[in-house]
């Protein structure tokens, strides 16, 4: 499935810094700012982010705000696009103000909309302008993954937003890493993962599901975590929202 004027990717320019990617940040306005302390960022290293801004967490809006504010200031962050960005992108296509409003609200983002009920200009050209995947020297960068059954899984939108489960093809992926969100899992699969540094990499621990109090209500899950593409390294960051 693809669509017409659909910015798929674009070219990154090589790093000579650190390169750092996170994904599903769900809203965790606080978590995310406490990661991006924890790691240190600069304007010399990459931040790979794999979509999921909006949503769930408290703080929809100010997620999208701070991702631009380090833009303008020059750090060099490249967002992706991830299936709920996608979703308030077809409601505004389809015009349903009245769903738009409910699932905004049953989500916790109706700060993402203006009083017309319509998603804000600033969120909604943010969103329109969310690649669907990145191509580095040795990986590919994803939200939820490639259907490699397709004759051309890179050209096929709705898997790369939506798919789950999905088998590596080390031919079409050049034998690249696959690095992806989407689905939530275990902290232990995550590292398991990485230090055998597997062909696909998932990096959402399900960041939402934690609380305050550095637990989750699920004992594997509820931190945002960081990779590191040249070490190796994890970082992780209880939510505090």
């Amino acid at each position: 499935m693809t669509k017409k004027n659909i910015k798929l990717t674009y070219s990154i320019p090589l790093s000579k810094k650190r390169r750092f990617v996170t994904s599903d940040i769900h809203g965790c306005f606080n978590t995310l700012k406490a990661l991006i302390s924890k790691i240190e960022l600069t304007i010399s290293d990459q931040l790979f982010l794999l979509g999921d801004y909006v949503d769930r967490g408290p703080g929809s809006s100010r997620v999208i705000d701070y991702i631009l504010k380090l833009q303008e200031e020059n750090y060099q962050v490249f967002p992706l696009r991830g299936n709920h960005e996608e979703m308030y992108l077809d409601f505004e296509e389809k015009n349903d103000t009245k769903y738009l409003a409910r699932y905004a609200q049953e989500n916790y983002a109706t700060d993402l909309l203006n009083s017309q009920g319509r998603v804000k200009a600033r969120y909604l050209n943010f969103m329109k302008n969310l690649p669907y995947y990145f191509e580095l020297d040795d990986c590919f960068l994803v939200h939820a993954g490639f259907d490699f059954s397709a004759e051309k899984p890179f050209e096929n939108i709705y898997q790369m937003v939506w798919i789950r489960n999905f088998w590596y093809d080390k031919h079409k992926a050049k034998n690249k890493k696959i690095i992806y969100g989407h689905t939530p899992t275990s902290l232990d699969e995550i590292n398991d993962a990485i230090k055998q540094k597997k062909p696909l990499l998932p990096l959402d621990n399900g960041c939402v599901f934690g609380t305050n109090f550095g637990e989750s209500r699920y004992p594997e899950y509820g931190k945002l975590l960081c990779l590191n593409l040249d070490t190796f390294e994890l970082i992780s960051q209880y939510k505090i929202d």
